[in-house]
């Protein structure tokens, strides 16, 4: 008996049966037909890379040296040697999935995937994020603009962009790479377009695509309508029509719904909501403002900090009308207490300023005679007080937990299933968003 090679079993095979399982090779090599020349596909590569990221990544020239410690006939199939594999084989290989449109065949995968493992399709999550690099390149790329944009990490930073939309679960349904200094409020429009022809094709309709409040533009709210979606985002509250639904909202009997809370734990938030309806770009929309029991610890530290400040600010203001004292005149001390009273307006603190009358000995020079009787002179002093007002705080601590969720008015005949509730919870992450 003779024994050709020994491999490492581990857990690759089964990684590559789900991928077999899945369709990864085949799908590929639909959109990019096999070269004759080649000795390997593209469908070949990409799993191959794939397994390769999956047990710990190597750089590309070493995939080869990789591949020689891999069971290829068990992973991929019959046949294959290791040498194919080498760096500029690989190159070629992605050079042509980017020139099929890499995105495009990564989204048409992704929606197989959906439907072959009946994964709910109901609400995706959009966003992006950057990445910063270092250094120049001789030639810059063409495809791909590494320049400076709008860096979370610092300015002057070149950066690359990722965008990602998935479902609440976190599985993906489209990818991309894009520039640096690409706008929010121009990719969401974009993918949305893109995704446009491929979800008609399964019939993918009436999805609810959630956005932060860069997608709230007109271009996002026509892509998303004409892509058969729902766009879901929180509303810039500078918008006209958002400051009147906030205004709305303190009204004394506003009409808030009860309280929900989508966690068991008792330390979970709690939300309440009010619903109205507005016309923005051509488009009718629901403004739900929801208020939340759990204020953002960014918000939090913000409000303690403009208090701390403001009290800080009354007492240094006031210190020096605390040491006048107005002689005789009572009506000089209540009219200094009364515009001292009117000049500030604090937010968070009981500010009041009352006149004090105080007894003083009128002192003479000289040594006072004996048995001598000393006057005594009525002063007016102001007396001010400085105390927070905790009602107030909790007040301005329940207007910064508002938001204002703007979805588009859904036809009469769906108001009832899409209720503010559901609206909320595909924010939320929650199953009731399926």
């Amino acid at each position: 008996m003779q024994i050709d090679h020994i491999f490492e079993v581990g857990y690759l095979p089964v990684l590559s049966g789900i991928m077999n399982q899945l369709g990864l090779r085949k799908k590929i090599d639909e959109f990019v037909p096999v070269d004759p020349q080649c000795q390997t596909t593209v469908g070949e590569a990409v799993q191959l890379l794939v397994l390769d990221i999956l047990s710990g990544r190597n750089a590309l020239v070493n995939v080869k040296r990789w591949a020689a410690e891999q069971d290829l006939e068990q992973l991929l199939r019959p046949g294959l040697q290791a040498s194919w594999f080498n760096d500029d084989a690989l190159g070629r290989h992605l050079d042509r999935l980017y020139e099929a449109d890499i995105h495009h065949i990564y989204s048409s995968f992704q929606l197989h995937v959906y439907q072959q493992e009946r994964i709910p399709m109901s609400v995706f999550h959009g966003d992006t994020t950057s990445m910063s690099v270092y250094g120049a390149y001789t030639k810059p790329s063409q495809a791909l603009q590494i320049v400076e944009g709008y860096s979370r990490d610092r300015r002057g930073a070149k950066q690359i962009q990722f965008g990602l939309i998935g479902n609440s679960d976190g599985i993906p349904l489209y990818g991309d790479v894009h520039d640096g200094n690409t706008s929010d409020k121009t990719w969401n429009p974009s993918v949305l377009e893109k995704l446009h022809a491929q979800c008609a094709a399964v019939g993918l309709k009436d999805f609810v695509y959630v956005a932060d409040s860069a997608a709230m533009t007109k271009a996002t709210l026509d892509a998303a309508k004409g892509a058969g979606a729902y766009l879901l985002t929180r509303a810039p509250n500078q918008l006209k029509i958002v400051k009147a639904a906030l205004e709305a909202a303190d009204a004394e009997h506003a009409p808030w719904s009860e309280k929900v809370s989508f966690v068991s734990s008792k330390e979970g938030a709690s939300y309440r909501w009010l619903a109205s309806e507005a016309e923005y770009e051509g488009h009718r929309l629901r403004l739900i403002v929801v208020e939340s029991s759990a204020l953002d610890k960014k918000k939090e530290n913000t409000l303690n900090r403009r208090r701390e400040d403001e009290r800080a600010q009354l007492t240094q203001a006031v210190k020096e009308e605390a040491q006048k004292t107005f002689h005789w005149s009572l009506a000089d001390a209540e009219q200094a207490a009364e515009t001292l009273q009117n000049g500030y307006s604090p937010k968070f603190h009981q500010f009041t300023v009352k006149t004090v009358p105080q007894e003083i000995i009128r002192k003479k020079r000289g040594r006072p005679k004996q048995g001598e009787v000393p006057q005594i002179d009525t002063v007016y002093v102001l007396q001010i007080m400085i105390t927070p007002d905790e009602a107030r705080f909790q007040e301005a601590r329940r207007r910064a937990s508002r938001f204002v969720l703007a979805p588009p008015c859904r036809p009469s005949g769906e108001e009832k299933r899409w209720m503010a509730q559901r609206f909320l919870a595909c924010t939320r992450d929650r199953s009731m968003s399926r």
